[in-house]
Parts: C-alpha cells; sequence; structure tokens
C-alpha cells in the first residue's frame, strides 16, 4: 500500500511535465500502464506465484492512477470554457466516488476478495483499460490542444482562417446537444481563454516559494 500511495504522489508532479503530450495520449499512456499493472498483480502473480510481480503491479497502479486523477480533469477542461467547466466535471466526480465504492463492494471476501478469486479482481481493472484502448480511434483530442498546436506550427494564423479552429468548432457541435448562438459563444469564449492564458506568465516552483504573493 505504501508504495501505491508514494507512487501516486510522485505521478502527481510528473504530470506537471504532461504538456509535451496531448491529454489523449496521456491517457492512453495511463490505460496502457494500468493493464500492464492488472497483468501483473492478476494472472501473472497467481499462476506464477511471484510476490515481487505483485510488487511491481502495485508500483505501476500507483503511478497510473496518480496521473490519471489529474490528466482526465483536465482533459474535460480541455473541451469546454471555465463558465461550464463545473457543469461538465461534476459527472467525473460523481463517478469517481461511485467507483470508490464500487471497488469496495467488489473487494469484500464474498464478492472478488477472497482466496481464490482475488486475481480476478485484480484482472477486471485491466479489462477497462482495455476497453478504453480500443475505443481510442473515436476519441478526439481536445479542443484546447487542438488550437494550441496549430498556432505553434502556424504563426500567422489567425481565430477566423486557422483549419484548427474551424475542426474544433466542428468538434465542440458534435459534443453539445444545444446548437445555435450557445455553440458559437461557447467556442469564441474557448479561443479568448486560450488567447488571455497564453499572455500569463507562468511561475515556476521557485518563485512560489520566493515571492510572499503566491503565499498568501
Amino acid at each position: 500500500m505504501s508504495l501505491l500511495i508514494l507512487l501516486h504522489f510522485i505521478s502527481n508532479i510528473i504530470t506537471v511535465k504532461s504538456r509535451i503530450f496531448s491529454r489523449k495520449l496521456a491517457m492512453v499512456a495511463i490505460h496502457v500502464v494500468a493493464l500492464v499493472s492488472s497483468i501483473l498483480m492478476g494472472p501473472v502473480a497467481f499462476f506464477s506465484g511471484s510476490y515481487e510481480a505483485l510488487i511491481i503491479g502495485r508500483l505501476l497502479n500507483g503511478l497510473a492512477r496518480g496521473v490519471a486523477f489529474t490528466v482526465a480533469p483536465l482533459y474535460i477542461a480541455e473541451v469546454t470554457n471555465r463558465e461550464t467547466l463545473a457543469f461538465h466535471q461534476t459527472p467525473f466526480a460523481w463517478l469517481m466516488q461511485l467507483s470508490s465504492a464500487l471497488a469496495n463492494a467488489v473487494g469484500l471476501p464474498r464478492a472478488l476478495g477472497g482466496v481464490n478469486s482475488w486475481p480476478y479482481a485484480q484482472a477486471l481493472p485491466g479489462v477497462l483499460s482495455l476497453v478504453y484502448l480500443l475505443c481510442v480511434p473515436w476519441i478526439p483530442h481536445t479542443l484546447t490542444w487542438m488550437i494550441q498546436e496549430e498556432r505553434k506550427t502556424n504563426k500567422h494564423s489567425t481565430q477566423a482562417s486557422s483549419p484548427a479552429d474551424r475542426a474544433c468548432f466542428a468538434l465542440l457541435k458534435r459534443l453539445r446537444y444545444e446548437q445555435g448562438d450557445s455553440i458559437l459563444t461557447e467556442f469564441r469564449s474557448i479561443q479568448n481563454e486560450i488567447d488571455a492564458d497564453a499572455q500569463v506568465e507562468r511561475a515556476s516552483i521557485r518563485k512560489l516559494w520566493s515571492i510572499g504573493k503566491y503565499r498568501r
């Protein structure tokens, strides 16, 4: 358990560097690590009797969970604007609590937490990760990432002429049930937030500790 908590903590620090990947690719990496973790903790540990496989699996599980708890909310945040962010992230928070309760129920000795059934409990999350990986071709990149990448490669692109902006607007229309002016308003809000964030100076960890106003 200590390895799970330790890697959970370290992975949250690693997530700070996740900007070099898209949120989509970060989620893919998370599920690949989670799948390997389930295989090690389930069938490998059970059939080989290897305690080391169980420890390594727990280590990878902590790594995957720590990154997921940070990247998943970021993915949601980058497909909407800040005015509607709470509305779209609320189901994610509910599902986290529901999944925790479900995991505790599955881990009971009368369920899959018994002496002979625990490998199935360890392997079950891997099945869910495999389903996610199979669905990756239909999962889009985030709107924010698509626009930012387009503007990095084409310095002279504008909101009106950028192909990425047009593709993002079409994607936003597919993601929302509402149509009409509300979609355009939300899209322009996302564009304005990207432009505003580009003007903000990033504060390093050193600045956070050395400048008093950041600690207030």
